[in-house]
């Protein structure tokens, strides 16, 4: 009859890896190596717990086990530096494109990628006051970096927008409207705006209309978009335009501007999306909106910015 001998569990892995000390049974693993030690109700969780986080400040963190809330405040104006300095969206230079656009591989962005751009056509081209490009499809990988977009502007509509507010957009299907690249621009007197792209798509140049009078348009019709989403069907939309329309007439009293690009605006033949028109994210582009967005200056700080006051 075999005598039965008790051996405690865990006995035997704990002589295996007393020969050699390892990772799960070091001081870095408090628990594991307790339990080896068969200490099963030894010290309090939190004791365990502050020495790993003791490990992680001596290893991955700061010395003093303090990371400064300077720091971030650093980052964030280092950031609005490179902004305010264009270093974050660089103009990559050149001549006016010949064939209405150009795609420009940047250097030390790793192999090549492939991507091919023709012209297209606007899908709304009664979404905006300011179109100064054609449309331009460009194709390629679903996302992709360091591809710069070239767009030749049209001399024909560049006297009809403010050259300084030129940017790019690139049109949304799903919501049927244009969105703003954020990293793009325009040097007109070259002729061209540029884009540093993300994902392919039908990319336009858009500005804010030429003169104080169809800027005060753009804003009046900003301020009236929540009766515009109100309305119930297109008719009524339709409608609100033709009184915002009305309203800025230049025959009303007070209003001297009866030509020009201001008496050219066709209002009540907008195509206005949810998100309004193309101009409303260059306005937050030039002049981002504070806390409440629709303050009593923002018009007039706008116009005091393109006017060369502020």
């Amino acid at each position: 009859m075999k005598k039965a001998v008790s051996v405690r569990r865990g006995a035997g892995r704990r002589s295996v890896r007393t020969g050699s000390q390892s990772y799960d049974s070091s001081p870095l693993n408090p628990i594991r190596a307790r339990r080896d030690r068969g200490d099963e109700d030894g010290e309090d969780e939190s004791e365990i717990f502050r020495r790993r986080a003791e490990w992680w400040r001596l290893y991955h963190g700061d010395p003093s086990g303090v990371v400064s809330g300077n720091l971030r405040v650093q980052a964030i104006a280092h950031a609005e530096k490179l902004a305010a300095g264009g270093l974050d969206n660089p103009d990559p230079g050149g001549a006016r494109p010949k064939s209405g656009f150009e795609l420009i591989q940047r250097r030390g962005k790793g192999k090549s990628i492939k991507t091919k751009g023709a012209r297209g056509k606007n899908p709304q081209p009664r979404s905006s006051f300011g179109f100064a490009s054609d449309a331009i499809e460009v194709r390629g990988p679903v996302s992709f970096g360091g591809v710069v977009l070239k767009i030749a502007l049209d001399p024909e509509r560049l006297p009809n927008v403010e050259p300084a507010t030129l940017r790019v957009f690139c049109f949304d299907a799903t919501s049927g409207e244009w969105q703003l690249v954020p990293r793009s621009g325009a040097r007109a007197e070259a002729g061209y705006a540029w884009a540093h792209l993300q994902r392919p798509g039908l990319y336009i140049a858009i500005g804010l209309p030429a003169g104080a009078n169809a800027l005060v348009t753009v804003l009046t019709t900003r301020a009236l978009m929540p009766r515009l989403r109100a309305a119930p069907d297109e008719a009524a939309r339709r409608r609100v335009l033709e009184l915002i329309s009305e309203l800025l007439s230049p025959n009303r009293a007070g209003r001297t501007e009866a030509a020009g690009a201001a008496a050219a605006l066709d209002i009540a033949g907008l195509d206005v999306g949810a998100r309004g028109l193309p101009e409303f994210d260059i306005f937050d582009d030039i002049c981002p909106p504070t806390s409440p967005p629709w303050g009593k200056n923002l018009g007039r700080r706008s116009l005091s910015v393109f006017d060369g006051t502020i």
